[in-house]
């Protein structure tokens, strides 16, 4: 994956300037993408796929996933035979690591579990690349129409509050 975070945005940004269509267009063949590499690289995947078109697969046929699952066959879903749950366990219990990347690639977070699981997710930075600039171009149009208008502290739409506002 290109990690250039401008060709990203560059790529977001013809996708949205070309429609809905275009849009979809884009959504397919990341999905496409997704699944020939965790096919190739995950186990777990590989299994869970096997039902699935060799390609062409629309994001409405995967078949979903839970967290119990995933947290029990961690190493199995993992797309680097590197990265294991005893591995990323041991890296989150030192304290001194946060921050860090684990194995030098990857950042690795752990969830409360509010939904009943904690989750164990782990990033490389390509992910976290793509994740930046979608952001970055959602959020661009809000903050410039309301510095435009006049506003020194533009509305957080996603957020649902003013930046800089305190939380309740």
């Amino acid at each position: 994956m290109n990690m250039n975070r401008l060709a990203l945005a560059w790529d977001a940004w013809r996708a949205g300037r070309g429609g809905p269509g275009a849009i979809a267009a884009r959504q397919r063949a990341r999905v496409a993408d997704l699944v020939v590499f965790a096919r190739k690289r995950s186990p777990y995947y590989a299994d869970h796929y096997r039902d699935l078109p060799p390609d062409g697969v629309e994001l409405w046929q995967l078949p979903p996933v839970t967290k119990p699952d995933l947290m029990k066959r961690f190493d199995e879903w993992v797309t680097d035979p590197a990265v294991t749950e005893s591995g990323v366990r041991a890296f989150m219990a030192e304290p001194s690591r946060a921050g860090e990347w684990y194995l030098d690639r990857y950042l690795v977070w752990k969830t409360s579990g509010t939904t009943g699981v904690p989750a164990i997710l782990v990033q490389d930075r390509g992910a976290l690349a793509v994740h930046d600039v979608m952001e970055i171009v959602r959020l661009a149009p809000l903050f410039l129409r309301s510095y435009a208008a006049g506003s020194s502290k533009p509305s957080a739409a996603c957020c649902g509050r003013r930046m800089g506002a305190p939380r309740r």
